[in-house]
């Protein structure tokens, strides 16, 4: 089972949200959503912000754990069999984290929905659910859910208020928006949203 947040986050956003996460979990490490061979090195890396893959794990292990690897395919390749038991998985904001998505100055062009995603077998441990409450209070650090809805081929704004917490805006993603009145975020088929204030 799981439990996710969709996130608009630039590579900005990624690096404060990895930042907050490792002052309040300094064991906490990141992977990259790869498959590696037996005899390189582990898809470590220091931030979400400069995987090279759209997806990232991040874990808060034991202090004696260490990743049991496993044949994962047919072409050698292997995968962690032993996840710790505080697992958070991050799918990137699409369009910020391909060089390709990016101006030339390093702004992207557009930042869609991406997702982090609290991950376990239920019923949840009590670590598990604390793990999951301390990580959704870290976003009000980096970001905010409070958007406003505009339709999106009027691009006027609706008349019903954001009340739920499961779209979250990075702080530089809302730099970004409001830099350009016609740079919004994406909604459903029919809304789109934009920066409060």
């Amino acid at each position: 089972m799981s439990v996710y947040r969709d996130i608009l986050f630039t590579k900005v956003d990624e690096a404060a949200l990895s930042a907050v996460i490792r002052e309040k979990y300094p064991n906490v490490q990141f992977f990259e959503d790869r498959d590696w061979y037996i005899d390189s090195t582990p898809p470590n890396i220091p931030s979400i912000d400069v995987a090279t893959t759209r997806n990232v794990f991040f874990i808060m292990p034991e202090p004696d754990w260490r990743p049991t690897l496993e044949l994962y395919s047919r072409d050698n390749t292997y995968w962690i069999s032993n996840f710790p038991e505080l697992l958070g998985f991050v799918e990137r904001s699409g369009g910020v984290w391909g060089s390709e998505n990016l101006t030339e100055d390093g702004e992207p062009r557009i930042i869609m929905e991406g997702s982090i995603t609290i991950m376990y077998k239920p019923p949840a441990t009590k670590a598990q659910a604390s793990f999951k409450g301390v990580i959704w209070r870290l976003f009000d650090k980096v970001g905010t859910w409070r958007l406003a809805p505009f339709g999106k081929t009027t691009r006027r704004r609706l008349d019903w208020e954001k009340t739920d917490k499961r779209l979250w805006a990075g702080n530089d993603a809302i730099r970004w928006a409001n830099e350009n009145t016609l740079r919004s975020f994406p909604g459903d088929d029919e809304v789109i949203f934009k920066p409060i204030g």
